[in-house]
């Protein structure tokens, strides 16, 4: 599927850390990457408590950070890129978080921008996990999407806090561009119709594309206690017997029409031979796409 340049997918929040983004990014990425068959990168640039790379780490060691990188400033070619990031298959690849401040590795500001432009250019989707709010190190990354994914969590106390207060207002601009942005509230409970409450945080704050994950301990036990989650999601969304590979299936497929990427003809057939068994399972699941 290779284009000229490639798409950019950032995996954000608006406001708090611990909304679940890196979880959504990971899976997001997994997902892309089987659904289009495409060469994805996968980049962690949140802070330090951010630890996409380390929910695979009994999958496989994620070697080289985003460090590795700085070194080259604004000299970074494809090349370099290539040979540092882990390859998790033969199309998928990871550069972890930095662990050093700019100041340290004495990148210069130029750098994010020539970071972007040379994933671009080597691959087909570039994902990329965020720090919350809008920062000097995230603005031209949000700036630049193609495609926003602005993970919230159902709590209506927060979310007026982010649109009555005027310091969340360029945060606010990016989550209701309807063009790129697709609002993920999650955590659900699996156990409660979250359809109407989803439906009226849609119409009360704008949403213009709402997808919903359920809470499911077992995604929290492989990315922070087994940390395979790699290979958990891998297992789970070939069978999909699970409500969350079947809600991150969703999120995939519409990401995949906004940016124009045909899916794989292998995974389309699989999802027409899978049609059969869909209608006869009930799912406990609480996924609301509106």
């Amino acid at each position: 599927m290779r284009r000229n340049k490639g798409v950019l997918v950032c995996i954000w929040s608006p406001l708090l850390h611990g909304e679940g983004c890196s979880t959504v990014a990971a899976a997001v990425g997994f997902g892309l990457q089987r659904l289009t068959a495409g060469k994805v990168i996968m980049i962690n640039r949140s802070d330090h408590l951010s630890y996409m790379e380390r929910f695979i780490e009994r999958d496989m060691e994620v070697k080289y950070t985003l460090d590795s990188l700085k070194v080259f400033n604004e000299s970074l070619q494809v090349e370099h890129i290539r040979t540092y990031a882990t390859r998790i298959n033969p199309d998928l690849f990871m550069i972890a978080g930095s662990r050093l401040d700019d100041a340290l590795t004495k990148t210069g500001r130029g750098f994010d921008a020539v970071l972007l432009d040379r994933c671009l250019e080597g691959f087909d989707i570039v994902l990329v996990d965020l720090t919350s709010g809008v920062k000097t190190e995230n603005k031209q990354y949000l700036e630049r999407a193609d495609q926003i994914i602005a993970v919230v969590t159902p709590n209506a106390i927060m979310l007026e806090e982010l649109f009555s207060n005027i310091k969340y207002q360029e945060a606010n601009r990016y989550l209701l561009d309807q063009n790129k942005t697709t609002v993920v509230l999650n955590k659900l409970y699996p156990d409660k119709d979250w359809s109407g409450q989803a439906a009226g945080l849609k119409r009360r704050f704008s949403f213009e594309h709402v997808f919903g994950i359920s809470y499911d301990s077992e995604v929290m036990t492989a990315c922070c206690q087994d940390r395979n989650f790699y290979s958990y999601f891998s297992g789970s969304i070939a069978c999909q017997e699970y409500a969350f590979a079947s809600e991150i299936s969703e999120i995939c497929g519409f990401m995949a029409k906004r940016l124009k990427i045909p899916e794989a003809q292998a995974v389309r057939y699989e999802k027409r031979s899978l049609f059969n068994r869909f209608l006869k399972k009930k799912y406990s699941q609480s996924e609301v796409r509106i």
